[in-house]
């Protein structure tokens, strides 16, 4: 299931609510074969990209057969729109009761970099989606699958750092492209004292990478110690 349709895919759209079942049952098949691999998979429901430009394939769009959402700018009634919120909360049991007892479904990410593209008019308005959200999952989440969320570059500096709003998250998980040549240890550490400034919880990188670097993942095995 998702919200809309990516890189040319040619999966018929039915709708908001109904779901595309050979979509769906490949993620069964992405997940059991991570089980039989060992991997372990952070599952995202939504993200920046069925906004914007996207907006138009979005399953919530008013302007969509059976949406009810508006979109202007970067801000959207996503977040507070009643019925949308209903069925955002019927994916989520969809998610629960067909996904999570895989053992591979590891971290349920509610929203990739939510300050991207699809804003909230206010900041409490995300909070409060987040935590209707959160508190709605937990309430149905018999394998305790933890939950997480992402910010495209507000958690990047101290002071005003979102993660302070975000204490019923269990993980946080910062994104961050660095300059070629910036120290990447350098680079993590500095974000995490800057999370761990306002959030108590555990830390996981979902996004790393150095900007325009071919040789990267040769260089951060060859700078981690004990690593060869």
């Amino acid at each position: 299931p998702g919200v809309y349709t990516e890189c040319g895919s040619t999966k018929e759209f039915k709708g908001i609510g109904q779901y595309q079942l050979d979509n769906a049952a490949n993620m069964d098949k992405l997940l059991s074969l991570a089980v039989d691999n060992d991997m372990y998979i952070n599952v995202t429901l939504f993200n920046q990209w069925s906004f914007g430009a996207n907006f138009g394939k979005n399953a919530y769009n008013k302007e969509v057969e059976g949406g009810m959402c508006t979109y202007s700018g970067s801000t959207t009634d996503f977040w507070t729109h009643p019925v949308a919120m209903k069925y955002q909360q019927q994916l989520i049991r969809y998610y629960e009761a067909r996904y999570t007892a895989y053992r591979s479904f590891a971290i349920f990410e509610w929203w990739n970099e939510v300050d991207s593209h699809a804003s909230s008019p206010t900041e409490l308005g995300t909070i409060k989606w987040l935590k209707t959200m959160d508190d709605y999952f937990n309430s149905i989440n018999t394998n305790e699958v933890i939950t997480s969320n992402s910010f495209a570059w507000k958690d990047h500096e101290s002071g005003n750092n979102p993660w302070k709003n975000y204490p019923m998250i269990d993980c946080a998980q910062p994104h961050i492209y660095i300059a070629r040549g910036t120290d990447p240890v350098d680079s993590w550490i500095s974000i995490v004292n800057n999370i761990r400034e306002v959030y108590a919880g555990p830390i996981f990188f979902g996004e790393y990478s150095e900007d325009g670097a071919e040789h990267f993942d040769e260089k951060i095995l060859n700078d981690v110690p004990g690593s060869s």
